[in-house]
């Protein structure tokens, strides 16, 4: 018997080499390992196949192994992480569940999914960080509280009641500061109702 020749010899070898650089499916479970799911489509690595071309697993247009585009919610941009999509909400807006809603709405001020609570006689506001309220003409806060500028409780811009009255008298207010009334058949004098 001759022996094998030098080029027989390289023949062998490359063959050798080709097969060991081959992808076969895995025989343990049946399952299919990455390397081999790129190969049997063809397209490599972290791609997959849309039709005729190959396509990223980490696109917004083809994320995962989907051939569809990621949905994207207004006020946002599309984001993948090679499995799923997601989305990133642009600046002054947060997330609030499926949307991206504004930190200056008083339906989701600041990073709040909840809306402001209004108080009574007033309106409720948002400065992107938390809510407030402004009160309606002829009321003025107090607290959280929006309360009438002629109650005696709560005279003009004030926050606190109108002192006591003196004997056959009471106190009032004009809107803008506390007075007394004296009763019928009285008369003020110095704040006495003589």
């Amino acid at each position: 018997m001759k022996p094998f020749g030098f080029g027989i010899w390289m023949m062998v070898l490359a063959s050798v080499a080709s097969l060991a650089g081959c992808v076969f499916p895995s025989e343990d479970d049946g399952s299919q390992t990455e390397e081999e799911s790129a190969a049997l489509n063809g397209c490599g690595h972290n791609r997959h196949r849309c039709g005729r071309a190959c396509v990223s697993n980490t696109s917004v247009t083809s994320c995962g192994n989907s051939c569809t585009a990621c949905p994207v919610p207004a006020n946002a941009v599309a984001t993948c992480n090679g499995t799923a999509c997601s989305f990133a909400c642009a600046t002054g807006f947060h997330q609030c569940g499926a949307a991206c809603v504004s930190n200056t709405s008083v339906a989701s001020c600041g990073n709040s999914c909840t809306a402001c609570v209004a108080p009574a006689n007033g309106v409720a506001t948002c400065n992107g960080t938390s809510c407030g309220s402004v009160c309606a003409a002829g009321f003025h806060q107090c607290g959280s509280a929006c309360v009438s500028n002629t109650s005696v409780a709560s005279c003009g811009a004030s926050c606190t009641a109108c002192p006591a009255p003196p004997d056959n008298g009471s106190a009032t207010c004009d809107g803008i500061a506390c007075r007394i009334t004296c009763n019928q058949g009285f008369t003020n004098s110095n704040g006495n109702c003589i």
